[in-house]
C-alpha cells in the first residue's frame, strides 16, 4: 500500500513538471520578439463576414475589414463608409467604441514592438507581470496579471504560435467602468490561415454582447485606394 501511494504521487509529481504551466516564462522583450516574428508575415490584408449582437439573432450586419502596414486600417458596415485610424478621421470611426479601437489597432500593429509596448502602458496594462495560463485548454502567455486575476487589464498570447488570443481592458461604458474581454479565435487555415482570426468575441462585465464572424480573407490585398478618405 505504501509503495503504491509513493508510486502515485511520484507520478503526480512527474505530470506537474510536465504541465505547460510549469514551462519557462520568457522575458518581456524576448516574448515580444517572438510576438512581432509570428503576427509579421502579411503587408496588407482584407477580412468579409458579419456582425452578430446577442440582444436580438436578426441583429446582424456586413463587415469588411482591412489592414495595411504600417498601421493603417479600413472597417465598413453595411450602413456606414470605409474608416481608418491613420489621417484623417471621420465621423464613422469616431463612432466606434474605444475598445473596438484598440482592438483594430492591436492588430494593425502586431509586428510592431515599440507601437506595442506604448499600448501596453496606455491601456494600463503591466508590462512587468508576465505569467502563464490556460484558455480552451491551450497554454498562453498573459502580460499583465496573473491567471484568475480578470480585474487587471491584460492581454493574452497563444504560447505556440504567438497569436493574441484575449485581451481584457477597463473601459467606460454607459458611465461606469466596465471590464471588456475580447477573445480572438480561429486563426487556423483555411479562413484565418495563421494571419488573422476568423472570429471575435466580446463580453462586457462576463456578459457577452457580440461577436464579429469573418469568412473569407485576402491575403495579398493589392487595392490600397480605399485607405484614402
Amino acid at each position: 500500500m505504501k509503495k503504491r501511494l509513493i508510486s502515485i504521487l511520484i507520478l503526480l509529481i512527474i505530470s506537474l513538471i510536465s504541465s505547460p504551466l510549469f514551462a519557462y516564462i520568457e522575458s518581456l522583450p524576448l516574448l515580444l520578439e517572438h510576438i512581432v516574428k509570428s503576427n509579421g508575415n502579411w503587408n496588407a490584408v482584407e477580412l468579409e463576414g458579419t456582425e452578430t449582437k446577442a440582444a436580438s439573432k436578426d441583429s446582424k450586419s456586413e463587415l469588411r475589414l482591412a489592414l495595411a502596414r504600417p498601421g493603417k486600417i479600413c472597417f465598413d458596415r453595411k450602413s456606414t463608409k470605409a474608416v481608418k485610424n491613420g489621417g484623417r478621421i471621420n465621423d464613422a470611426f469616431k463612432g466606434l467604441d474605444s475598445y473596438e479601437k484598440k482592438l483594430l489597432k492591436l492588430m494593425a500593429y502586431s509586428s510592431d514592438k515599440a507601437e506595442l509596448f506604448s499600448f501596453f502602458k496606455s491601456w494600463g496594462i503591466d508590462y512587468n507581470e508576465v505569467a502563464l495560463g490556460l484558455l480552451n485548454g491551450k497554454p498562453c502567455f498573459i502580460i499583465g496579471a496573473k491567471e484568475g486575476e480578470e480585474a487587471k487589464p491584460q492581454i493574452w498570447f497563444d504560447k505556440k504560435n504567438y497569436h493574441p488570443v484575449r485581451l481584457i481592458l477597463n473601459e467606460t461604458t454607459d458611465g461606469k467602468i466596465s471590464k471588456i474581454d475580447i477573445r480572438l479565435s480561429g486563426w487556423e487555415k483555411p479562413v484565418g490561415a495563421d494571419l488573422m482570426p476568423s472570429r471575435i468575441e466580446f463580453y462586457i462585465d462576463n456578459m457577452f454582447v457580440k461577436h464579429w464572424e469573418f469568412s473569407k480573407l485576402n491575403p495579398k490585398l493589392r487595392d490600397m485606394s480605399r485607405f484614402s478618405l
